[in-house]
């Protein structure tokens, strides 16, 4: 059973590798494709979640070959981040933070700007409490 989440999340990595290369005519179609990758970032995501310990071995190697692009789209630095420091298993955690190190080596503001955002949201809260 395990094995055949660890083909599905090959088959989403491997989507994910290619659809950023093709280049879209129109802008909804451009804004379709966004949604689909989106959602497959958050399936491979949701897998490695579940299953990253037993998929170790065969997924970690193919992360570097989703275009940063991807792991870019919606929340997914925000997803990655909630999960860092919240899952049992260490090397799921180790997994994610892999993703969110290619990310900040490649490109620093996807992961600053989750970041500042959550501080931020974070001092509203508390301030909202005080009064």
């Amino acid at each position: 059973m395990v094995s055949l989440f660890g083909h599905a999340a090959q088959a989403y990595i491997n989507y994910l590798s290619h659809s950023s290369s093709k280049l879209w005519g129109s802008q909804t179609e451009g804004q379709k494709n966004s949604s689909y990758t989106l959602k497959d970032t958050l399936h491979v995501l949701h897998i490695i979640l579940n299953y990253g310990v037993e998929l170790k071995a065969p997924l970690e190697p193919t992360f570097s070959t989703v275009p940063l692009l991807e792991w870019q789209v919606g929340s997914n630095s925000s997803t990655i981040f909630s999960r860092l420091s919240s899952h049992a298993e260490e090397d799921v955690r180790k997994q994610h933070e892999g993703i969110l190190v290619m990310l900040a080596k490649q490109s620093p503001w996807s992961i600053i700007y989750p970041i500042l955002v959550d501080i931020n949201t974070s001092e509203e809260d508390h301030s909202m409490e005080l009064t």
